[in-house]
């Protein structure tokens, strides 16, 4: 790629920053970011909703705070993507723990 193709990609870039800043931000689907180490690094304000989380949480591995999670079995789907670059398996509702009773 030429010196000016890259220039103008980061002109593109910056344009489209702020744009996909705004979409996670305000997005109604939540958005959680984990590390490595499957530790909350940042969610949007949709994703806290429907969490039950906030800032304390950050930091914290999901099995800390499953809210409502079947967090063993997400963090097992978590792992095999991070060490095996695995894809996500469709239909991971059983990840959600129904009602208690």
């Amino acid at each position: 790629m030429a010196a000016s193709d890259r220039a103008g990609q980061q002109a593109g870039d910056a344009e489209v920053g702020p744009l996909l800043a705004a979409l996670v931000y305000r997005s109604p689907v939540g958005v959680s970011i984990y590390d490595t180490e499957l530790r909350l690094r940042w969610m949007n304000d949709t994703s806290a909703r429907q969490t039950e989380r906030s800032e304390r949480h950050l930091g914290h591995r999901l099995a800390e705070h499953p809210a409502g999670f079947d967090a063993p079995s997400l963090e097992a789907i978590l792992r095999r993507v991070l060490d095996e670059n695995a894809r996500v398996p469709s239909g991971t509702e059983g990840t959600r723990a129904g009602p208690a009773g």
